[in-house]
């Protein structure tokens, strides 16, 4: 009996020793694993430190690249970068963000030294959204030209024929005519334009072909038109010299583009070489410039909207109704509220509104050609509210005025053997020639900044006062 005690005594002690240990080692286990989480996530911590720097310095190699580092022989990170957020829905309120946005996921890894084949991994995720601090550079030309409503690169013919409305600045380099082929001279010319600048203080709007002032050289304006501006249209003109425009070249190769360095590469959207009953705006995940391209000409029918930057490398024609260009606004630089516009139009050719054509353009038009409101119809309008940067600019008859000598003599003389109307335009309205035009160019309403956006410059850069692109922190993961 004390025999079985005793072996009953030493069970127990032998268990109570066992379970000891084995508590012990669970216990160590565990610190060790702890360790090996720390470890872990001082590694991903650390991962994630690094990137945040590159991002944020000149030799960033973007976000197709990745990170990797070791703090010891047994602590390591691998840091890898993605445009965009996955909390951003495509149609949610701050869907736009997404080309400005990367996810960037460190992934720390600890092993445990004794034990090669135990490893801990710790990620930490952070979303990044670019302040953008500074626009690419503008060509010199582009930039003296977004001081003109219209401003001439070339020295094509500059012609207005009425009834027609520029108001602003003007630029002109070639030969400058201003309604050249009616009203007739000896049938009221003067006496129109007169008439159209005294209207606009009693009672009627400005419908003068242009308020000015008109740069132009002294060589490409007659006599005799320079008077019709001066002293019949009450506008001022100003002496310059030709200048030739070096720096100004079509972007031929504007088919992907970058919105930042190091950013996503994106591509244009390539346009068939007619378009009608179509919209077209940017994606903010695979085109958010909204730049559509097409590498001949192109001609726009009826019902066609455009947000964004068309980019056409022959004549661009528009023929049809219901048809609306803008640009698309992008994010205005840090502290203004001013945004950021490419150009609506880019063509290497001209610029040609068909008779009938029925058009609103919002933005800045650059055409190697000439914007041409081809021989057509009162019907025919133009609505423009931006900028004009072009090598000519020709705004052709009105098919209705196209009138014989006779109706001309005959419309002046009645109009000076009556008195009921004092004005030879509001005159000439009766019969069916109208005063108020319906091809406009004007600046635009609120303040934009320009970017002229070429094959190779990016749209967003880092400031000259920092090393590098700047970020802000959106959002913050950590995952064990």
């Amino acid at each position: 009996m004390a025999v079985m005690i005793v072996l009953l005594l030493l069970s127990i002690t032998l268990s109570l020793s066992y379970a000891v240990v084995r508590s012990q080692a669970s216990a160590s286990l565990m610190q060790s694993n702890s360790n090996l989480d720390l470890l872990a996530r001082q590694a991903a911590m650390t991962g994630m430190q690094t990137a945040m720097r590159k991002m944020s310095e000149t030799n960033w190699a973007g976000v197709t690249s990745s990170v990797t580092g070791a703090l010891s022989g047994n602590q390591s990170f691998r840091v890898t970068f993605q445009t965009g957020d996955a909390s951003l829905s495509t149609t949610g309120p701050n869907a736009s963000d997404w080309s400005y946005r990367v996810t960037v996921v460190s992934l720390g890894i600890a092993t445990d030294p004794a034990r090669p084949t135990i490893a801990s991994n710790y990620t930490v995720q952070a979303v990044m959204k670019l302040i953008p601090r500074q626009l690419s550079t503008n060509p010199a030309t582009f930039t003296t030209a977004l001081g003109y409503t219209v401003y001439q690169t070339g020295t094509d013919d500059f012609q207005l024929e009425l009834p027609c409305r520029i108001t602003g600045a003007v630029r002109v380099q070639g030969n400058f005519y201003l309604a050249d082929s009616y009203p007739p001279s000896s049938y009221g010319l003067s006496r129109y334009l007169s008439d159209i600048n005294a209207m606009r203080g009693n009672g009627y709007p400005d419908d003068r072909p242009l308020n000015g002032p008109v740069s132009i050289p002294n060589s490409r304006i007659t006599g005799m038109t320079k008077n019709l501006l001066n002293n019949s249209l009450g506008v001022s003109n100003i002496s310059i010299g030709s200048t030739s425009a070096t720096d100004w070249s079509y972007p031929s190769g504007l088919t992907s583009y970058q919105l930042y360095p190091g950013g996503q590469t994106y591509s244009a959207a390539i346009v068939p070489s007619s378009l009608a009953n179509t919209t077209l705006a940017p994606d903010p995940r695979t085109n958010p410039l909204g730049i559509f391209y097409r590498s001949g000409s192109l001609t726009l029918g009826n019902n066609v909207s455009i947000s964004g930057t068309l980019v056409v490398g022959g004549d661009l024609v528009i023929s049809g109704s219901g048809i609306a260009l803008q640009a698309s606004s992008l994010p205005a630089l840090m502290g203004s509220t001013t945004p950021v516009m490419l150009p609506t139009i880019i063509a290497a050719g001209n610029v040609k509104i068909s008779s009938g054509a029925n058009v609103a353009i919002s933005g800045l038009v650059a055409t190697w050609g000439a914007l041409n409101a081809l021989q057509g119809t009162q019907n025919t309008a133009l609505n423009l509210q931006g900028r004009v940067i072009c090598n000519g600019l020709q705004f052709d008859d009105r098919t209705e005025w196209g009138l014989s000598s006779f109706l001309w003599s005959l419309y002046w003389s009645l109009f000076n053997s009556q008195s009921n109307v004092p004005y030879y335009p509001v005159w000439l309205n009766a019969f069916g020639l109208w005063y108020t035009p319906a091809l406009t160019v004007a600046p635009e309403t609120s303040s934009v900044s320009y970017l002229f956006k070429d094959a190779s410059n990016k749209v967003y850069v880092p400031s000259s006062s920092d090393p590098g692109l700047a970020w802000t922190v959106l959002s913050w993961t950590e995952i064990f």
